[in-house]
């Protein structure tokens, strides 16, 4: 997965059989994993450390994964933090309704484990890109063009670098407003 962090990701599911497996593939992938057996420990442990990821059961004890779904989902710190729903509820209705709470995928089991494996990786590397893209623009952020910078240099292989910046921008926001500054970034 990442190279640079080793996401880290929180199973939340009552059955330990589902618990042990999910751990062990998914750290064989190269994760950290950290388990909760029910729906307020899962949340505890969620908003204490934010995991990068949370696969998350519907039917677990004391809260229900549509309830931790959307707790996560409400929550300062837990927001941003993709939620893929691993479940045997099937239905069209039960699907909506963790899409409707915020879940970012939605799987059904029994599941293909090099499926799952694949989507958990899409999901982190669209939350990572996320994360690293410039609020404003919508175009990688600094995070971004550094590591692709750095991977260019250690490559060894010609390329091209432009690095462009506006002088005296401070003075067009000073003068104009933040609003027309952003808009002229923007355009």
């Amino acid at each position: 997965m990442d190279a640079t962090q080793t996401p880290k990701i929180l199973v939340v599911d009552d059955e330990p059989p589902i618990r042990e497996i999910l751990k062990f593939q998914l750290e064989n992938a190269g994760v950290h994993v950290a388990c909760a057996g029910d729906g307020a420990e899962g949340l505890q442990m969620a908003e204490e450390a934010p995991p990068d990821l949370v696969l998350l059961d519907l039917m677990i004890p004391h809260l229900d994964g549509y309830e931790v779904c959307r707790r996560l989902k409400s929550g300062y710190a837990t927001r941003h933090v993709p939620v893929i729903i691993l479940t045997a509820r099937g239905d069209i209705d039960e699907k909506l309704k963790g899409l409707e709470n915020g879940a970012n995928d939605y799987v059904t089991k029994p599941f293909s484990m090099p499926e799952l494996i694949m989507r958990v990786k899409n999901v982190l590397s669209w939350s990572q890109s996320q994360r690293e893209a410039n609020p404003l623009t919508g175009l990688p952020g600094n995070v971004s063009i550094e590591r692709e910078l750095t991977q260019r240099i250690d490559s060894g292989d010609p390329f091209a670098f432009i690095y462009t910046d506006i002088d005296n921008f401070k003075a067009f926001n000073d003068y104009y407003g933040y609003a027309k500054g952003d808009e002229a970034i923007r355009t």
